[in-house]
């Protein structure tokens, strides 16, 4: 099953990180958030339970392994807010996970098209983490997360589909400093 390969990997992934280790896990794909649940699909059938890796058994492993110094997990996917809402992640997970979401509960990420050529979200840090980094980097050269944030958030603001509809608020959750 999808979840199963996803959920050993990412155990084996966290397992081998060492004490003072940055941790990134990037999602950007399918969720669905049903019944107060919220799921990433990992496959290609939402109603099969092996395609939907609730994000309740990503906090946990997160919480087993604790030695990544820092932790950022981004999910770059309709309603990702639920991830926040559903879980204390703070308690679950310390205080070094942050989450990096790309629109609240209840709201759309737009996914590719002509005006984006990829979800938003996933474009505008793409865009921090090329040609604008060096204007974004603090006066140490150090790229700060909190710095990309403001960036990305500024563009999502930004930004105008042809339908007009508003784009998501992306959200940034857990230690910012």
């Amino acid at each position: 099953e999808p979840v199963d390969f996803v959920h050993r990997r990412l155990r084996r992934f966290l397992a081998a990180a060492r004490q003072h280790d940055s941790v990134l896990v990037y999602f950007s794909g399918h969720s669905l958030y049903r019944n107060g649940v919220f799921n990433l699909i990992v496959g290609s059938d939402q109603n099969c339970p092996g395609h939907c890796l609730n994000t309740s058994s990503v906090a946990e492993l997160f919480k087993q392994h604790e030695k990544p110094a820092d932790r950022l997990l981004i999910l770059d996917c309709c309603e990702a807010g639920a991830a926040a809402v559903e879980i204390d992640w703070n308690q679950k997970c310390g205080v070094w996970l942050r989450l990096w979401l790309a629109a609240r509960t209840n709201e759309d990420a737009p996914e590719l098209d002509r005006e984006t050529q990829g979800g938003l979200f996933t474009a505008n840090i793409v865009r921090a983490l090329g040609n604008k980094a060096h204007e974004l980097a603090d006066a140490d050269g150090c790229l700060r997360l909190d710095a990309v944030d403001v960036f990305v958030r500024a563009e999502t603001d930004a930004y105008r589909s042809s339908s007009g509809k508003p784009a998501p608020r992306p959200g940034l959750h857990g230690n910012t400093s």
